[in-house]
C-alpha cells in the first residue's frame, strides 16, 4: 500500500533529518526549526522529536541557503519548516518550502510557493490607508500608489533588511487576498503579487524578483 500525500512529505522530511544529523534523535525549537542533535535542553526551548519512519533515506528534499522567520511570510497560520535556521526546499529549484500549519493540533506539513514580497498598507490621518506599498526588504526598493493615482518607484535605504511587526503591514501568502473597501486590492499568486487601486492602475511582482506597472 502505498504513502498518502501527508506521509510522504513526512518521509521526506525524516529522511533529511536522518541524513543531516547522522542519524541520530534531533530536537526542535520554535518556530519548527530542527536546530540540535539528541535530546536537548532546556526543555522550554527544545521538544525531542519523535521519528515516525525508522527508516526514512533518500529525501527529494533539501536544506536550502534561504531563511525564514516567524512573520508570517507565507500567510497566517503556516510556519516555515528549518533544519538548524536554514529553510526546507521542497524541489531542486528552490519554488516551493516545506511548512507546517500552525492551526492544526497535528504535525501538519505542505509545501507552498516561495513567499510574495511584503504589502504595506501605510494610513495618514484618520487611520484610513490612502496608499498602498510594496517593499523589498532585501535592498529597500519599493513600489507605491495613492488610490486614484498611476504607480511610483523608488528606494529607501532605511527599510533594508526592515520589518516592523506593528505597523499596518500584511504579508500576503499563496492565495491570499487583502483590499480596503473600493480603494485597492490585492492578491497572492504562486507567479507572485498582483496589486490595484480603484482607477485600474498598479503592478504584477513576479517571483523571485521583477515587475511590471499598469
Amino acid at each position: 500500500m502505498g504513502l498518502t500525500r501527508h506521509a510522504r512529505l513526512l518521509w521526506n522530511l525524516e529522511a533529511l533529518l536522518h541524513q543531516t544529523f547522522d542519524g541520530r534523535g534531533v530536537s526542535v525549537s520554535r518556530p519548527e526549526n530542527f536546530s540540535c542533535a539528541g535530546e536537548c535542553a532546556p526543555l522550554s526551548t527544545y521538544r525531542l522529536y519523535r521519528f515516525t519512519f525508522a527508516r526514512a533515506i533518500g529525501s527529494s528534499f533539501h536544506v536550502s541557503k534561504r531563511t525564514f522567520g516567524d512573520n508570517g511570510e507565507f500567510g497566517n497560520y503556516p510556519v516555515p519548516v528549518l533544519v538548524r535556521g536554514r529553510a526546507v526546499a521542497c524541489d531542486a529549484r528552490e519554488t516551493r518550502f516545506l511548512i507546517s500549519f500552525r492551526s492544526t493540533a497535528s504535525f501538519t506539513l505542505d509545501c507552498l510557493p516561495r513567499p510574495s514580497p511584503r504589502l504595506s498598507a501605510m494610513s495618514a490621518g484618520g487611520g484610513s490607508p490612502t496608499a498602498a506599498a510594496t517593499a523589498f526588504s532585501a535592498d529597500g526598493f519599493f513600489l507605491q500608489m495613492s488610490a486614484g493615482g498611476r504607480v511610483q518607484t523608488g528606494s529607501n535605504s532605511k527599510d533594508k533588511g526592515f520589518h516592523d511587526p506593528y505597523a499596518a503591514r500584511r504579508l500576503l501568502g499563496f492565495r491570499r487576498y487583502w483590499k480596503f473597501g473600493y480603494r485597492f486590492g490585492c492578491v497572492g499568486r504562486s507567479s507572485g503579487l498582483e496589486c490595484w487601486n480603484r482607477a485600474g492602475h498598479g503592478w504584477v511582482v513576479r517571483r523571485p524578483r521583477g515587475y511590471r506597472t499598469f
